[in-house]
């Protein structure tokens, strides 16, 4: 029995073999359409009269790359689509987290705010009044709730900044990882890579692939809080510096010291 089924199981690997060189994969075309289209021979560009591109347009190269644009022949990972939208929708509720815990309590306090407590504001020099020594009156009050509006606008407009700022450092990682996608097709590994690797499928890999969202998202949110607090920093020292004196036309410490140099 043995001696005729070994033959037999022979015979059908022969006709399996034949029927899958037949029968072509659909989604090998696919590949095989991709690696034409990067091993294929491009032309260089030759410059118009030798001339090095100006400031301009390696500035305005610059900044395409934070613009995800697609390329012929390339798919993004289904794995990398769900990470880049679970931070941005981790970024968005993160952002809708930082409006409702501060804005509601600073529009209490400007709500809130007495004539004794613009008394401390103006014995610091914090804002000009005409009498310092008295009780100060409504225009000291409405000045302290100027300020406390401005820092109301302050904070929302490095917010709104922060968060375009994230979103589009996540579309320049989509372009980043096209980048080196393609550089891994190729083979220059070192590109990509630190030091030179093997590429084999392990555990650990494995690990790192379930471990990216995660990582992507905290990465995200982290980067969000950061930048939101160097914004709100910088854009309260340019109000409270130079618009609202420019404004005002008193506290003008910053154009004193300027006028000293």
């Amino acid at each position: 029995m043995l001696s005729l089924w070994y033959p037999l199981k022979l015979v059908e690997s022969f006709k399996g073999d034949a029927k899958m060189a037949a029968e072509k994969d659909p989604g090998s075309s696919y590949y095989e359409e991709y690696l034409k289209h990067l091993l294929t021979k491009r032309t260089p560009k030759k410059s118009i009269n030798g001339v090095k591109r100006s400031v301009r347009s390696s500035l305005q190269s610059y900044l395409r790359t934070f613009v995800y644009t697609p390329q012929e022949g390339f798919q993004i990972p289904l794995k990398l689509a769900l990470s880049i939208a679970m931070a941005v929708i981790a970024v968005y509720q993160v952002s809708l987290l930082l409006l409702a815990s501060f804005i509601p309590n600073i529009q209490i306090i400007r709500a809130g705010m007495t004539k004794e407590m613009t008394a401390l504001f103006v014995q610091f020099g914090l804002i000009p009044s005409e009498k310092p020594a008295n009780i100060p009156g409504d225009k000291e009050l409405a000045t302290a709730k100027h300020y406390i509006w401005s820092l109301e606008v302050c904070f929302i407009s490095s917010l709104v900044l922060s968060c375009l700022v994230t979103f589009c450092m996540l579309m320049k990682s989509l372009g980043n990882h096209r980048t080196n996608l393609q550089s891994l097709y190729r083979g220059a590994i070192e590109k990509v890579f630190y030091r030179p690797c093997k590429l084999q499928p392990s555990q650990q890999s494995l690990v790192c692939w379930m471990q990216f969202t995660g990582f992507q998202i905290s990465f995200a949110c982290l980067a969000l809080l950061l930048q939101h607090i160097v914004f709100f920093i910088c854009i309260v020292c340019f109000a409270f510096l130079i618009v609202i004196p420019l404004q005002s036309g008193s506290n003008m410490h910053l154009f004193k010291i300027v006028g000293n140099l």
